[in-house]
C-alpha cells in the first residue's frame, strides 16, 4: 500500500453529514486504498467524562472487526553502574549527545557494559561518576503524543541524579515523521527522541529525523 496521508480537522464547522468538506473526508476514506486495509488508532478524548474506548465502540457497532492493543510493560533495575556525565549547558562536546543516547540504548538492552568488552567504546570519551541504582521501565504499545507529555510532565516534577530519561521509538512504516516530512523508512526508519532531565531543570532533546539530519 502506498504512503496515503489523510488531513481531517475534527472542528471543521463543516464536519457535518450535510456540507462539502464531510463529503471529501468521507470519499477519501472510502478509498480503496483504505477499505481492505487494518487501521490503528489512539484517542485521548479532551473530556475526561468521555471513555477512550467509545471509538472502538463506534466502529465495533459499524461491524468492523476491533482489537486493543494491549500495552507490554516490563521493569528492571541494574546496580553499580558507571553513569556518563555531560552538561548541555556546555555546547564544548558535539559528540556528547550522540554517545550519551547509545549509552541509553545499550542500558535499555541490558547490554554488557563492562570495560573488558568491546562495546565499552561507547563511553570512553565522556566523564562518568557511580550511580548505585538504575530504574529501566519498558513500556511497548501505541501511545498518543498528550500522553507522552503527561508522562514527561511528571517526569519533570523527580530530580534524579545525575540526570532521568524519556526515550520513544515511532513507528517504521508511519507515512510523517517530525514537522510533517515524509518518513523515507526505506532508507533510514528513525522516528524516534529522547529527552533527558537534569536537577534544575535543564534538559536536552535529541531527535532522529528521516531525512538522516541528527537534531540535537
Amino acid at each position: 500500500m502506498p504512503d496515503s496521508v489523510i488531513r481531517i480537522d475534527l472542528k471543521h464547522p463543516d464536519l457535518r453529514n450535510d456540507k462539502p468538506y464531510f463529503q471529501r473526508v468521507k470519499r477519501a476514506l472510502e478509498n480503496e486504498a483504505f477499505t481492505n486495509q487494518s487501521l490503528q488508532f489512539t484517542w485521548d478524548p479532551s473530556d475526561s467524562s468521555i471513555c477512550p474506548s467509545s471509538a472502538a465502540a463506534y466502529f465495533n457497532s459499524q461491524n468492523c472487526t476491533v482489537r486493543t492493543c494491549h500495552t507490554k510493560v516490563k521493569v528492571h533495575r541494574e546496580r553499580s553502574l558507571r553513569c556518563p556525565k555531560y552538561d548541555p549547558k556546555s555546547g564544548k562536546d558535539v559528540d556528547g549527545p550522540h554517545e550519551l543516547v547509545e549509552y541509553l540504548s545499550m542500558r535499555m538492552l541490558s547490554c554488557d557494559m563492562d570495560r573488558n568488552e568491546i562495546l565499552n567504546s561507547y563511553c570512553e570519551n565522556l566523564d562518568t561518576e557511580d550511580v548505585d541504582t538504575a530504574l529501566m521501565v519498558h513500556c511497548k504499545g501505541f501511545f498518543s503524543a498528550s500522553f507522552i507529555n503527561r508522562l514527561w510532565n511528571e517526569l519533570r516534577k523527580i530530580s534524579l541524579e545525575p540526570w532521568s530519561a524519556l526515550c520513544v521509538n515511532g513507528f517504521e512504516f508511519t507515512p510523517l515523521t517530525f514537522f510533517n516530512r515524509e518518513h523515507t523508512f526505506t532508507t533510514n526508519g528513525d522516528n524516534n527522541f529522547a529527552i533527558l532531565h537534569y536537577p534544575g531543570n535543564a534538559f536536552l532533546l535529541y531527535q532522529n529525523s528521516s531525512s538522516n539530519k541528527k537534531q540535537y
